[in-house]
């Protein structure tokens, strides 16, 4: 591993599908990457890799009991927001799959739109994903209370309706998922498979 000097140089930021990096060189040309946990207050935590690809961030994770309340507005709580390096301030929702919504941060939205670049326009399966996805994709941002608007026609696909407010928002590594709460309890209910028997087939 390199030996860097006191003294170095910021020669190039990324934000990019791994989050905030920077690029440092000494002022005799090694170089190293650094992940930037809280760029505005210049507090670093430095990652010695080889190319942004290397650092790993931390996805989202738990499950969060919320409302959506009757303008359709929906409050991200905090330790879903802190439970990842991620940012949300940028965001996508969309269908989901199974009932629910996803929620995208713009790395990963970017991410999943790289895999259609080059899609086959006369493949009428490719084409009928892409316009039911695309007709039904929003990009949010969360105002200063943290809230997103949940658009009537997305809300309608969840099941939220006015009598049906309470949802649950779901960490899912790279994305979150929006559920209405007894619609997820009836698709965990009527998997058909216990949870070990599926871990024994994913994990084993």
């Amino acid at each position: 591993m390199p030996c860097f000097s006191q003294k170095v140089i910021l020669k190039w930021i990324e934000v990019g599908p791994n989050g905030l990096l920077g690029l440092l060189i000494d002022q005799i040309g090694n170089a190293k990457w650094l992940r930037v946990i809280r760029y505005g207050s210049l507090a670093i935590r430095s990652v010695a890799v080889a190319s942004p690809s290397d650092i790993e961030m931390s996805g989202f994770v738990g499950s969060f009991p919320a409302k959506v309340d009757p303008k359709g507005r929906l409050s991200l709580p905090s330790k879903l927001r802190q439970s990842s390096d991620v940012s949300l301030e940028v965001c996508y929702l969309t269908l989901g799959l199974n009932g629910c919504l996803f929620l995208l941060p713009r790395a990963e939205w970017q991410r999943v739109m790289a895999r259609f670049d080059n899609y086959n326009f006369a493949d009428e399966d490719a084409n009928f994903f892409m316009r039911k996805l695309m007709a039904n994709t929003f990009d949010v941002v969360p105002d200063a209370q943290s809230r997103i608007l949940v658009p009537p026609k997305l809300a309608a696909v969840a099941g939220i309706t006015d009598g049906k407010r309470d949802v649950l928002l779901l960490g899912m590594n790279r994305r979150c998922e929006i559920w209405l709460g007894e619609r997820f309890e009836s698709y965990l209910s009527g998997y058909g498979k216990t949870y070990e028997e599926v871990a024994a087939k994913l994990l084993l």
